[in-house]
């Protein structure tokens, strides 16, 4: 009975260990991204200042996969774009910052090493000092005893060596200084060497023209660094080049593309001003009455936030007198929503509906 007793035990306990440890890999993911030690494609919480992305729905468990295809893909793309458009690849603002955390970590570890050669120069000072008025000290007392004992004659042979000692600390200093330039111009070299690295890796990011990133189950974000190639002009741009059919050089687990010119966190108000900073910065009071609009709002997970609090609010930045139409519109305001990220984007002339939402399986093979 014990035997069996105790087998059951074990077998309940495996179980409750596997089922607790069933989500074990999304939670070691979420304690990476707080600290901010996991690599950059799982840093999702940058995706929030602003940025100009591509948000993929694609294959479960194929995120990986899906996100280097992509990053290939689009970054040739890219490349197309700015030929075409003769359009320079000048710095993003990712290097920028680098460059400027770059600066201030070299400055501070400047100064570091600085401080530190001033606090081991003065500690030499002291410890020279305090050796050399032990080495009078004892001189003086041996004289003392020499005069003592051998009378008047010897304090000239304590002098000698007192004169002997005062030129073997002068050589000892001039050895020390020669020792602590040649300290210092290794600190500067070793300083150059790592100013060289940084240089390395500012200029290898300054040629990276996108990055992909793993969000939640069954989603890929490409963020595009060069700000002048919209994420809605760019995917116009290749569903353009493949139109009618869908383009087949993307990856085979893509299911679904949705632009995001313009990111912020997944709250009410700040998606809100999203929208009216949006509405503003693509002149929609230009657009033309006779072409109606609709808003094409999703969002994924994050149940606090109210719908038609949010669609009211950015409808109400819409100028009058444009017509809704949820079926067909000709002007889509695409917002949509992953983990604590909302991004938005406003697609006009019907190109949103002429390439079929860029949904992978509404076009016919």
């Amino acid at each position: 009975m014990s035997e069996t007793s105790n087998h059951k035990k074990s077998a309940s306990t495996d179980r409750k260990r596997k089922f607790k440890q069933q989500y074990h890999g999304q939670n070691k993911r979420r304690k990476l991204n707080d600290d901010g030690k996991k690599p950059q494609k799982y840093d999702i919480g940058q995706l929030t200042k602003s940025r100009n992305i591509l948000l993929c729905s694609c294959q479960k468990y194929k995120e990986k996969r899906c996100g280097r295809d992509l990053q290939r893909s689009f970054s040739r793309y890219i490349e197309q774009y700015l030929k075409e458009n003769n359009i320079e690849n000048g710095e993003n603002d990712k290097t920028k910052d680098e460059k400027k955390e770059d600066k201030d970590n070299n400055d501070k570890t400047e100064e570091e090493t600085t401080k530190k050669e001033m606090d081991d120069e003065d500690e030499d000072i002291d410890l020279k000092m305090t050796n050399k008025d032990k080495t009078k000290e004892n001189n003086a007392i041996k004289d003392e005893n020499q005069t003592e004992t051998n009378g008047d004659n010897k304090p000239k042979d304590g002098q000698d060596e007192d004169e002997d000692i005062d030129l073997k600390m002068k050589n000892n200093d001039e050895t020390e200084k020669e020792d602590t330039k040649e300290r210092k111009k290794e600190v500067v070299k070793s300083v150059n060497i790592a100013d060289e690295i940084s240089k390395e890796l500012s200029s290898f990011h300054k040629n990276k023209l996108c990055e992909w990133y793993e969000a939640p189950s069954g989603l890929v974000a490409i963020e595009i660094f060069n700000k002048k190639i919209p994420a809605s002009k760019l995917l116009k741009f290749i569903f353009d080049k493949h139109h009618p059919n869908k383009p087949d050089d993307l990856s085979p687990f893509v299911f679904k593309l949705v632009p995001m010119d313009l990111t912020s966190y997944a709250k009410i108000d700040d998606m809100i001003n999203l929208g009216k900073q949006m509405i503003e910065r693509e002149k929609f009071g230009e657009i033309s009455k006779d072409d109606s609009y609709g808003i094409n709002y999703k969002n994924r997970g994050n149940k606090q936030l109210d719908r038609n609090e949010i669609i009211k609010g950015i409808a109400g930045f819409v100028p009058e007198g444009y017509k809704v139409n949820l079926s067909q519109p000709k002007t889509v305001i695409i917002l949509q929503t992953f983990s604590k990220v909302a991004g938005l984007s406003i697609i006009k002339d019907g190109v949103f509906t002429k390439h079929k939402e860029y949904n992978m399986s509404n076009f016919k093979e």
